[in-house]
């Protein structure tokens, strides 16, 4: 069994015309949902059977969310601190990708980690979000660190 590290599963975020990671990840969570509605009615009782006493439900709509954490960074490899809060609050609608990175042997490439070719065996994860939450956590006892959510507007592709 082929499994993936969760380290080579990345964000990219697309700035200008390349997509980047955001510097200094530390945990990238991808999640979709999909809401029901009630489809039972009241002709649907049969008292002899217990029919209507259970709900019937139909899948409705779809979302997706992507969240990251990072290392509050104003320099690194990637898209920085800075520029993932100008993103947010310019308000801007975000091409965004989930998926592999392509493989180093020396770590993190100065412009960032940018996604690994797809293949029919390796496939990608790629939509439009915008940046719904935006939080910067200063403890005490470590490093700072920044987290975002990113809440997809319209379908997620996986190709």
């Amino acid at each position: 069994m082929a499994t993936i590290l969760g380290k080579k599963l990345m964000l990219f975020v697309k700035n200008e015309e390349t997509y980047t990671s955001i510097a200094y990840a530390t945990n990238h969570t991808f999640t979709t949902s999909a809401s029901t509605v009630s489809v039972a009615s009241k002709d649907d009782a049969d008292v002899a059977s217990g029919a209507g006493k259970w709900d019937a439900q139909d899948l409705d709509m779809f979302s997706w969310s992507i969240s990251a954490e990072n290392l509050f960074a104003y320099e690194g490899n990637g898209m920085t601190c800075d520029k993932v809060m100008e993103l947010y609050l310019s308000g801007a609608l975000l091409d965004v990708k989930f998926g592999l990175a392509q493989t180093s042997t020396t770590g993190a490439p100065e412009a960032g980690w940018e996604q690994a070719a797809t293949t029919a065996n390796v496939k990608m994860l790629s939509g439009q979000a915008y940046i719904t939450s935006l939080d910067i956590n200063a403890s005490n006892d470590g490093r700072a660190t920044m987290s975002i959510t990113l809440t997809g507007k319209g379908a997620v592709k996986y190709e």
